[in-house]
């Protein structure tokens, strides 16, 4: 597999289960390497591997149909063994270490109303640690109109796009998104928020080839496929830092606030593009704002008194 991302660490070594420190560096005239890989300091490492999940709350406003609306996103990291045949969390690692890779997952959910009717959107990525191509991408929507679903998974050449909907031209798809010119030179929107929460070193600078989120994509019916994109990050004197991408064929920029230090927390972000069909949509700018944080090994917190929960994150 070639390397997902332009600008690289010059001094990276691979990452161990047991964590080791080092120090970050970054390097403007390093080239591609084979992989990205990078050591977790101790702060990383007792963080992501103490068998719990840091879930956030945001204040959402969301623009759709041409206005803002507001409501509530959850974003859940947690690092977990994947298999890389089956795509899916492995329930037995021990049982085939060579097909387990740990991957960084992302449940991004958010929910809203419009009018009389509620919108809710789930997104899950799964991003290799060492911070190669994300294995898995979906995406579900469900509103009185209907529901829809669409899946990406890496594959040797490119990622396999399955989709599903109640929308006329969107309803069945099954289809390869192929790497340009035979190598892996396009990345995903939706896995930059684990690289960021990895390490943000490693995230692409300049201009690449990125497929934009399943969820704006699927909300404004345009084709999945790779646009070009502008990446820029912006070190600042102080917190926090700020990460952007900018597509010019869809007038849309995506702003990602983060802490400069592990574990990197999120703690806004901002979309800004015409929401609407026509050549008049107006530019509107949706927004998230980290409400609260807690560590928790949610799977396990079903009980109505482990609701308490939900307060405490604002809800």
């Amino acid at each position: 597999m070639k390397c997902m991302l332009p600008l690289l660490q010059t001094s990276l070594i691979l990452l161990t289960l047991s964590g080791c420190t080092s120090q970050d560096t970054h390097n403007q005239d390093t080239k591609p390497q084979s992989a990205v890989i990078f050591v977790p300091n101790d702060r990383w490492t007792t963080w992501w591997h103490d068998g719990k999940a840091e879930v956030s709350s945001f204040d959402l406003v969301q623009a759709r149909y041409g206005e803002l609306r507001h409501g509530d996103a959850v974003m859940v990291f947690v690092t977990e063994p994947f298999s890389k045949s089956l795509h899916v969390k492995s329930d037995h690692p021990e049982g085939n270490p060579s097909d387990i890779v740990e991957v960084m997952k992302m449940n991004f959910a958010r929910k809203f109303n419009t009018g009389v009717y509620p919108y809710s959107i789930l997104t899950s990525t799964f991003t290799p640690v060492n911070g190669t191509h994300s294995l898995k991408n979906s995406m579900s929507s469900q509103e009185w109109c209907g529901h829809v679903f669409c899946q990406m998974d890496h594959t040797d050449q490119g990622y396999q796009f399955v989709g599903h909907s109640y929308f006329e031209g969107e309803g069945e798809m099954d289809e390869l998104i192929p790497w340009q010119s035979g190598a892996d030179e396009y990345l995903l929107e939706d896995e930059m928020w684990s690289l960021i929460r990895m390490n943000p070193d490693i995230l692409p600078d300049g201009k690449v080839m990125m497929i934009p989120p399943l969820s704006f994509l699927r909300l404004m019916h345009l084709e999945v496929r790779p646009y070009e994109a502008e990446c820029s990050g912006y070190l600042r004197k102080n917190d926090p830092q700020l990460f952007t991408v900018t597509y010019p064929e869809l007038n849309r920029t995506l702003s990602i606030e983060h802490e400069e230090g592990p574990p990197y927390q999120i703690l806004t972000w901002s979309e800004t593009y015409p929401d609407g069909w026509s050549a008049d949509a107006p530019m509107l700018t949706t927004t998230g704002k980290l409400r609260k944080t807690i560590r928790t090994d949610y799977w396990n917190q079903h009980a109505v008194s482990d609701s308490v929960a939900r307060k405490e994150l604002g809800f």
